[in-house]
């Protein structure tokens, strides 16, 4: 599944990553400044999106993924299925 995060970071740069999750679903946005992002998935043709679950940092939830907003030092896990 390709997920997709985009929004500014505290020095309101732009910000548009985009990665595959692992076998397990895991995915990983490494290096990340604080912010406020959104985080998308796109699941593969053929298959319906899943259900998606707030992580650790919290945030809110919505029909297409979730908006976060991270503090820095922030580490968090988030649910894709």
């Amino acid at each position: 599944m390709t997920v997709t995060l985009a929004g500014r970071d505290d020095r309101n740069v732009p910000v548009t990553l985009i990665t595959q999750t692992a076998s397990d679903g895991s995915y990983d946005f490494s290096g990340l400044r604080p912010g406020a992002y959104a985080i998308t998935d796109t699941p593969p043709p053929g298959y319906r999106d899943g259900e998606n679950s707030l992580g650790t940092e919290g945030g809110t939830a919505g029909p297409a993924g979730f908006q976060v907003t991270l503090s820095a030092g922030a580490w968090g896990l988030i649910t894709t299925s």
